[in-house]
Order: C-alpha cells, then sequence, then structure tokens
C-alpha cells in the first residue's frame, strides 16, 4: 500500500473531477459533501503520504481554521481577503510538499510518476484557486464573466486549458493581472513537463546503466 499511495492519491482525485460536475446541481447536501471531503484529502495528503507527525499537526490546525471561518463567515473585507489567501497559502505548501517529494527521489518508480502526474494536476487546481480567488477580490477580470462567475467549475476549465496550453478561446483574460497569471501558468505547464519528464528519464538512464554495470 505503501508503494501505492500516490496512484490511489492519483486516481482518487480523477474520480472525485469527473463525479463532481455530476452531483453539482442537483443535491446541494452531495456537493457539500463531496465539497469538504476534497478539503479533508488535500489537507491532510502530506501526512497521509509522509505519515509525519508535523504533517498530522498541520492538517489538524488547517482543518480547524478551515471549520472556524466557515462557521463565523463574517460578511466583511478583512474576513474575505483573510480567508482567500489563507487558503491560497495552505494549497501553495501542500504543492511544494509534493514537489519537494518528486525532486529528492533517487530512483524512478511507478509510483513517483503518478506523483509527478498528481503534481500536474494539483498545479491546474492551484492556479484555477488563484483566478477565484483574485476574480472575487475584483484582481481580475475574464470574457464573459458570467459564464466564469456563475460556475466556480469554469476557473479550473480555463486553468486546465491554460495549464495545457490548449487554450479553446471560449474564455478570455481581459485585465493585465489575468493575463499575466494566465501566461505564467502555460509557462509553468510547459517548463513542468520538460523538467519533471526530462528527470524522471534521466533517473531511470541512471538506474539502467547501474543495474548493467
Amino acid at each position: 500500500m505503501k508503494e501505492n499511495k500516490f496512484k490511489i492519491a492519483f486516481l482518487c482525485l480523477i474520480c472525485y473531477l469527473i463525479a463532481q460536475p455530476f452531483i453539482s446541481d442537483k443535491a446541494t447536501v452531495l456537493r457539500a459533501v463531496f465539497m469538504y471531503g476534497l478539503v479533508v484529502g488535500f489537507l491532510f495528503s502530506p501526512y497521509l503520504l509522509s505519515k509525519s507527525k508535523k504533517w498530522l499537526f498541520f492538517g489538524v490546525i488547517s482543518i480547524s481554521i478551515v471549520l472556524v471561518l466557515d462557521i463565523i463567515h463574517y460578511s466583511n473585507d478583512v474576513y474575505f481577503y483573510s480567508t482567500n489567501i489563507f487558503e491560497l497559502i495552505i494549497h501553495f505548501i501542500v504543492i511544494m510538499y509534493l514537489f519537494q517529494h518528486i525532486t529528492s527521489a533517487e530512483e524512478t518508480t511507478i509510483d513517483l510518476v503518478y506523483a509527478s502526474l498528481l503534481g500536474y494536476f494539483l498545479l491546474a487546481i492551484g492556479f484555477a484557486h488563484a483566478y477565484e480567488v483574485l476574480t472575487n477580490l475584483g484582481y481580475m477580470e475574464f470574457k464573459p464573466l458570467k459564464t466564469v462567475v456563475d460556475n466556480d467549475w469554469n476557473y479550473l476549465y480555463y486553468s486546465f486549458t491554460t495549464l495545457t496550453t490548449l487554450g479553446y478561446g471560449d474564455i478570455v483574460p481581459v485585465s493585465p493581472v489575468a493575463r499575466r497569471l494566465s501566461g505564467i501558468e502555460a509557462a509553468t505547464g510547459v517548463l513542468y513537463v520538460a523538467v519533471f519528464i526530462g528527470r524522471l528519464i534521466g533517473m531511470h538512464s541512471i538506474m539502467s546503466k547501474n543495474k548493467q554495470n
């Protein structure tokens, strides 16, 4: 089970992404369960993958803060800014943990490949969250704006098409901040594939040579 930890995490994320759109508009309670399940799984993922007590502490503190902020739910700018910035920071920390694991690995395994895939998907989700937060804060604008704002999952759709440099063009960044962040995401997507896939291939080549010797 330990050797397949990233495989399980990646497959769970794929299942969630496939299932969520079918229930988002039909069952409010089920949608809430899915959403909080994703939050809990995401915050505790470093602990589940590393079994380190410091990451367990991180997950407990983070989910406690999320629950408290969700319960008090103040309608003011301070609450709005603090909660959204906190979510972005937490997402960044989890992604950095995953990247650190990938870059510090000494050999190429199937689970490391799944870890790289998981990191790629989490990048898209992280940028999607950043788009949503910055749009809500008034720093970003997309066209057509109503299409994006009416459905949170349009941010994820736009993020994936940008990260993969596919870019259908049905959602277009019009504000300077949105354009710059979109450009950064596109460059990140290209560099991620080049750097991490290159590293995996390089590690595999070294392992093959060592086995032959």
